[in-house]
Formats: C-alpha cells, sequence, structure tokens
C-alpha cells in the first residue's frame, strides 16, 4: 500500500496592510497547488516592492505566555530556505501593539503582545491559565516558589545574566517533580534598583528558556524598581510555579521499601545552592580559568526525566539536592523508621567541588552545603535501575550509591569522598 506524502510546513510571510513590517510564521496551512498559483499570481505586482521592504526573515515559535500575550523565540531564515507565501491582510483592530527587538546575532527571544489568548485578560491583575483540556484523573494542585540566593551578585559580578532565568526556573519546578508533579506554569518576581532594559531582557531570556525546558508555561510576574532599597545595579528574583498530578501518582515516601536502593543523577554543577561560601572563597583565592565557566552554569532542569519515570511507576520516591546538601535532603524523601545508607566513595565529585574543598573546607561542611555533583536522587527497587539508566543522556547517567533499610537511625554515611 503507498504511503501518504505528508504536507511539508509552510513558512508564510504575513504582511500588515501598509507593507510596514514582515513576519515569516512556521504554520501548518492548507495551501493546495491551485490555491499556491492564485495567491502567487494576486501578489506578483508586489514582489519588487517586497524585495526592497523585506531586510528581516525569520520564522517563530511560541514558547510562553507574559500577561495574557504569547513570547516567540525568533530563529534566522535564509530567503532562499524558505517557501514564501505572500498574504496581505489587514492590521488587527484595538487593542493592538507590536514590540519587535529582533536580536542582531544569529537567535534570540523576542516579546510581542499580538493576537493574545484572551483579549479581555491583558493587563489584568491575574494570570489565567486553562486547565479543562488537561487530561488527568483525581487531579491535586502542587505549588512551589523559590529564589537563586546569592548567585546573583556573581552574575553581576561577571555580567552575565542570560542564565540566571534557568536556575530561577529549575529551583522551583525540580520541587515539583519530587513529587511526580508536571509544571504547568511559572510566574516570576524582579526586584531591581533600577530598570535597565538590556539586563531584564537577558534575564527574562533565561526565565522563558528555562519553561522551555520544563515545558511549562511563563503566565505572568512583576518587575518592581526600587531604588533606596537596593544598592546600584543589584537585584533579586524569586520564582513560584504550579503543577498539577493525580491522587494515585502522587511520589509519596510511604512508597519506600526496605532494600531499595539509592540513585545519584548528577548536577550539572554547584546549581544556586553554597554560593555564600563560594563569594567567601573567591575573595582570598583566584579561581583557575579551566573552572570559570562551570562557576555560573545553570541548574539542570530534571522535569522530563523524572516525568518519564513516574509515567512508567519507575521509582518510589526522590530528592531534589539543593540547600542543606545530601545529608539534609534524602531523609526528606524516606519514611521516619528508614535508614538512608550512603556510600560516599561511590558519589562521582565534579571539578569545582574539588576546587572549593581545597581551600581548607571540611568534608561535613561540603555535604551540607553543596550538592556535591548529586543534583537528585531516585529510591527505586534495585531491578528497575537498568530501565531507568536509558532515560538519560551520557552526562546525566545516574548510577548506584546506596541503599534503604529498616531502622530508627535517618542517615548511615560510610566511606570517603573521592576529592
Amino acid at each position: 500500500m503507498p504511503r501518504r506524502r505528508r504536507k511539508p510546513k509552510q513558512k508564510v510571510l504575513l504582511l500588515t496592510e501598509d507593507l510596514e513590517m514582515p513576519l515569516l510564521l512556521t504554520d501548518e496551512l492548507p495551501v493546495n497547488r491551485h490555491m499556491r498559483s492564485v495567491l502567487m499570481a494576486l501578489c506578483l505586482a508586489m514582489v519588487v516592492t517586497l524585495l526592497v521592504n523585506i531586510k528581516l526573515e525569520f520564522e517563530r515559535q511560541r514558547i510562553g505566555v507574559i500577561d495574557g500575550s504569547p513570547v516567540f523565540e525568533y530563529k534566522w531564515v535564509r530567503p532562499w530556505e524558505a517557501e514564501v507565501f505572500i498574504l496581505p491582510i489587514p492590521k488587527p483592530t484595538a487593542p493592538y501593539e507590536e514590540h519587535y527587538d529582533v536580536p542582531q546575532d544569529q537567535g534570540g527571544y523576542v516579546f510581542v503582545n499580538w493576537y493574545p489568548f484572551d483579549g479581555d485578560n491583558i493587563g489584568a491583575f491575574g494570570s489565567i491559565f486553562d486547565i479543562s483540556k488537561l487530561k488527568v484523573k483525581n487531579p491535586v494542585i502542587v505549588s512551589c516558589t523559590d529564589g537563586v540566593g546569592t548567585k546573583i551578585d556573581l552574575a553581576n559580578r561577571f555580567n552575565k545574566f542570560e542564565t540566571i532565568g534557568i536556575d530561577l526556573v529549575a529551583m522551583c519546578v525540580n520541587d515539583l517533580i519530587v513529587q511526580g508533579a508536571k509544571p504547568l506554569f511559572f510566574l516570576d518576581y524582579i526586584a531591581i534598583e533600577k530598570i535597565k532594559l538590556s539586563k531584564l531582557k537577558k534575564i527574562l531570556s533565561g526565565i522563558i528558556k528555562g519553561c522551555k525546558l520544563a515545558n511549562c508555561d511563563l503566565v505572568g510576574g512583576e518587575t518592581a524598581e526600587m531604588p533606596g532599597i537596593y544598592k546600584k545595579n543589584k537585584f533579586d528574583l524569586a520564582g513560584f510555579s504550579t503543577g498539577i498530578v493525580s491522587k494515585t501518582k502522587i511520589l509519596k515516601k510511604n512508597n519506600v521499601k526496605n532494600g531499595d536502593i539509592i540513585i545519584a543523577v548528577p548536577s550539572s554543577g554547584i546549581h544556586s545552592n553554597g554560593y555564600s561560601l563560594v563569594r567567601n572563597i573567591l575573595k582570598k583565592n583566584k579561581l583557575p580559568h579551566s573552572l570559570k565557566k562551570d562557576l555560573l552554569k545553570p541548574t539542570k532542569i530534571y522535569v522530563n526525566e523524572i516525568l518519564n519515570l513516574c509515567k512508567n511507576n519507575l521509582i518510589h520516591s526522590a530528592a531534589n539536592i539543593t540547600g542543606g546538601g545530601i545529608i539534609e535532603n534524602i531523609t526528606r524523601s524516606i519514611p521516619h523508621n528508614f535508614t538512608a545508607n550512603i556510600d560516599l566513595s561511590k558519589i562521582k565529585v565534579k571539578k569545582i567541588f574539588s576546587w572549593i574543598k581545597s581551600k581548607n573546607v571540611s568534608d561535613k561542611e561540603m555535604l551540607k552545603t553543596f550538592n556535591c555533583g548529586v543534583g537528585f536522587c531516585l529510591i527505586t527497587r534495585e531491578n528497575n535501575y537498568k530501565k531507568i539508566k536509558r532515560y538519560f543522556k551520557n552526562d546525566y547517567t545516574p548510577y548506584i550509591i546506596g541503599y534503604i533499610s529498616k531502622s530508627n537511625k535517618r542517615l548511615n554515611l560510610y566511606n570517603n569522598l573521592k576529592w
């Protein structure tokens, strides 16, 4: 039986009535051969004008919503690589506003107030998220809020703001998935001494990218300009995220069984905890050039991997290793009459932690302050381990670091970390 040919995605050039600014969109359009010929014939007379006016061509993808308006990611497209259909359209009626800040490099983020989901919600006091299409039986809402701590100070110091927003999203959504919840939407709060659009856009671009990685919508936020409260160039971030999970699918500590194994999922680096100690060390010590890229490396977002494991019933419990390190966080995910036995020699310590340790920091302090290379922990049956490994890419391949036993001792650490 012959295969049916799939219709390729058509890149469509939409023009305002007065040809002020062309937009190249990526959409599925039911354009047949006849319609295409008609359109091209009707627009042939405009070609010369268009060649003069068309300076920018890019395709966009919706990746979030701010205050009821969509946020798009733009990618450059060479004119000769696109199938262009010219559709003269009138400008939408009010309320209507376009803002273009087209990046000079090969990519970036643009905020657009154009065809919002609900025109009545533009500038509303609250953000709206439609849950009517979510197919979740016995749904339970899970909410988390967090910040990125003093990592912000280093972002200011090195003038690098593109990734701090990813950290903000990660700190919230990684907590949601500990209970098996799928992140739905995210809101941010930015408090700053004085708004500088260049800095603000970089921060927001990271938040948008984080939401994209977590597969959730950015539905709103607040930016507060607070001179006199914050010193020059200083700012702070806070995030709030809401997720959903079926009541029967919640990851609970009571699911943990005697004999379960503890699996470590590698971190991307320091993540967003322990930076007060890091800053203090940097006052007296110069960071090796080879480790500079690790200092502000964004927190790994584990959403896709963990939700796939939950979907396939492969884990009993989980722990996000943040403030307090593995010592304080793993015990939050097991019942009171169980012990988490962890072989410290099994932990794969990253180089940035070895350098911090070399600055007269004790093992105990390292374990209480940093993740030491373990960003997330999973508790499950031993026969699930091989299946779990398949859901992670090489840099984040999980490995066994311990087991669960029954006793009143909450935590048993044995052997030593290999720095």
